[in-house]
């Protein structure tokens, strides 16, 4: 009995790894933000078919969403699988009050972390504005990679305290831009909103109607309900 303990306690531990590793990212996924209704909860299996990585989180009215990634070995199939994944749980997306999904752009780790995980991010931050330039968003970010000295709104890592990784957000065909941003804990999250370098970054972005939507990362990954 002891030892079959200390398996399950092994398979536990190995699942919630699967569940929480943030590995890069290629720009062919599609990264999904699923708010759900107030008091209500959506929950995704780790083995769902397509399904990169997920976070569950929080927000500071109690608010439950789930942030997932899709990777197929294009654009095309990351949106199918995410769209196999809606078909199948029809009932339960009826607890999901808002839908939102972008294709990634580029993702940055910070300098010390090759891999990061559930663990070490705490908080995580959301973000996206509508272009002023006429561009479409992936006109945007293309332009900003050849530039020198890229987009301010795609600095590094490097230069945010307590962050994690940055993944910059496109829409596929529209001129909605943004990014995720995992940071370690609340209290660095908080910093980057109050420091000169988010207001530097927003003021020169050529976005409007920003919104900002704050997380903290639920203590225990979500459970898995069958999909």
């Amino acid at each position: 009995p002891r030892l079959d303990n200390e398996v399950q306690r092994a398979q536990k531990r190995l699942k919630k790894a699967r569940m929480a590793t943030v590995p890069s990212l290629p720009p062919s996924s599609v990264f999904q933000a699923l708010t759900c209704k107030k008091g209500s909860k959506i929950d995704v299996h780790a083995r769902t078919e397509g399904l990169h990585c997920q976070y569950s989180v929080t927000d500071a009215d109690g608010v439950s969403s789930m942030l997932l990634v899709w990777s197929g070995s294009n654009l095309i199939q990351s949106q199918n699988l995410m769209s196999q994944f809606q078909d199948r749980s029809r009932s339960r997306f009826r607890q999901v009050d808002r839908n939102l999904h972008f294709q990634i752009a580029e993702t940055q780790f910070a300098a010390d972390t090759s891999s990061p995980s559930a663990d070490n991010a705490k908080a995580i931050l959301l973000i996206r504005g509508t272009l002023t330039t006429g561009e479409s968003a992936k006109a945007y970010f293309g332009e900003a990679a050849q530039a020198a000295g890229g987009s301010k709104f795609g600095q590094t890592t490097d230069g945010v305290p307590g962050v994690v990784a940055k993944i910059f957000l496109q829409h596929v065909t529209g001129n909605v831009i943004g990014g995720c941003y995992l940071f370690r804990d609340e209290q660095s999250l908080d910093a980057y909103l109050a420091s000169d370098l988010w207001a530097s970054e927003t003021a020169e972005t050529p976005w409007q109607g920003v919104l900002v939507d704050k997380y903290t990362v639920d203590a225990e990954p979500a459970a898995g309900a069958a999909a």
